[in-house]
């Protein structure tokens, strides 16, 4: 089988996903360890593959950087824009078998046909000035069946009357089950840049950015996302080709299903020709204060404190417009900071989803309409009737303490952040009166005019016998 075109392999994307989301309803609150487009963001196709990408949504590790190994190179050639080349369903069949070879080396063939039946070749062309140049992947789950482990491959092949030449392939670093093809840049620096996007499991996605400089195909990016979308490909700055943003959210904060997800991403940008990643780093300015700035927002970013960083780097690309690093970096940081926030106080976990955009005066909130003695319960109300509620008290005291504790290295005097620490702290363990005290105490501290702090630390005082923390 091989697949030319668009609809077909969406029809394929749409029949595994269903299959996923069966399985996803059996496991779906099952262990396991990704991010929106903000509005306004626009994907870019940079040439007309023939397929589409699954629906956009990784694991928070970094991407993975591959070199040359790996890369076979059979020729050479180079690709201008300029026309849309076409290939015949017989000329497509020839193409298939020449890259299967490349799949089933040193395999018996009596052993590979059932499998082979399960994989197809997905392909694109390049729009070329005077070859006919293109480049096709292998996809499905017959890679399964062969008889011992193989990963799906990539090929670059010119059209040469009724033959295809192959001018180099690699084999995928990323594990797709089934791939997808995209043309990020033709002839861009003297190199093309190819995306493969996938889908694997039940709900995962892969990428992988494939280098072809005319001599070599080579792995040079790969990413696993929990989510599908595992990247999407995107202009980000207006100008061509565009920028890859791989998708980091954590969708493991509770289950899968349970719908509180840490949304994150990675932006890589082009800089000489290469693609490298946007660091979360302060900017050199020749205004110190924006310097200033920028390293404040880092800090609040890496603290998930994300109104703070957005409010700061904000700042400083207003006073810098023409600062490129400022730029990455205020992109960077606004559309994590606008996925998170618009994300905090959700229905399914107000609390958690408040924590995670680093809204620690919002999830206090939720406390006041309490008493201490109920608000503090680690299965009242910021607990009962949300996906918090079975079982999952070990997920929230890990992540509440977790991020109070980065919380309050970045922003000391944030006195919410220390009365959150000492729910969390009684959620981990509801006997440890004395570890909340000290932390509702400071919170009392920063903020002595505050009546739910001052009654939350003569709650905790006289739970913890009398004695201050």
């Amino acid at each position: 089988m091989i697949s030319t075109t668009g609809p077909r392999f969406r029809s394929r994307i749409a029949t595994a996903m269903a299959a996923a989301f069966v399985a996803l309803a059996v496991v779906a609150c099952g262990d396991g360890s990704g991010t929106p487009t903000p509005e306004g963001t626009t994907e870019t196709s940079t040439s007309s593959p023939s397929s589409t990408t699954t629906e956009p949504a990784s694991t928070t590790a970094a991407p993975t950087l591959t070199g040359t190994s790996g890369s076979t190179s059979t020729g050479t050639a180079s690709a201008t824009a300029s026309m849309t080349v076409t290939a015949t369903a017989d000329s497509q069949a020839q193409l298939r078998r020449n890259l299967l070879s490349n799949l089933t080396i040193g395999l018996d063939p009596a052993e590979t046909r059932d499998a082979l039946d399960g994989i197809e070749v997905v392909t694109a062309a390049f729009n070329t000035s005077d070859r006919e140049l293109w480049v096709a992947v292998t996809s499905g789950p017959g890679i399964y069946d062969l008889p011992e482990a193989r990963e799906h491959v990539a090929g670059i092949y010119e059209r040469s009357g009724d033959d295809w030449v192959e001018l180099a392939n690699t084999t995928l670093a990323s594990g797709p089950t089934f791939a997808d093809i995209s043309i990020v840049a033709a002839d861009y620096e003297g190199a093309s840049w190819i995306a493969i996007d996938g889908i694997t499991g039940a709900h995962s996605g892969t990428f992988e950015l494939l280098k072809f400089d005319g001599t070599d195909l080579a792995s040079v990016l790969w990413w696993f996302s929990s989510m599908p979308g595992a990247a999407t490909v995107v202009d980000l700055d207006g100008t061509e080709p565009p920028e890859v943003v791989l998708n980091a959210t954590d969708p493991y904060v509770y289950c899968y299903a349970c719908g509180v997800r840490a949304w994150s991403e990675v932006i890589y940008r082009w800089m000489d020709g290469e693609l490298v990643e946007v660091p979360v780093a302060g900017v050199a300015d020749d205004d110190q204060l924006v310097t200033d700035l920028t390293e404040v927002a880092a800090i609040y970013a890496a603290a998930d404190l994300w109104q703070r960083a957005l409010d700061s780097v904000t700042e400083a690309s207003n006073m810098a417009p023409n600062n490129p690093d400022v730029f990455w970096l205020y992109t960077l940081i606004s559309r994590i900071a606008e996925a998170r926030l618009g994300e905090a106080g959700s229905e399914q976990q107000p609390f958690m989803t408040n924590v995670l955009a680093g809204e620690y005066d919002a999830a206090v909130a939720l406390m006041r309409p309490y008493t201490p003695e109920v608000a503090l319960s680690p299965t009242g109300p910021l607990i009962a009737d949300t996906v918090a509620q079975d079982g999952w008290e070990d997920a929230t005291a890990l992540w509440v303490l977790d991020y109070t504790e980065r919380a309050i290295d970045a922003a000391p005097d944030l006195a919410a952040a220390h009365a959150v620490r000492a729910f969390g702290l009684l959620v981990e363990n509801p006997d440890n009166w004395g570890g909340a005290l000290m932390e509702m105490e400071e919170a009392l501290r920063l903020q002595p005019q505050d009546d739910f702090y001052l009654q939350a630390v003569e709650y905790l005082l006289e739970q913890n016998g009398g004695a201050f923390g």
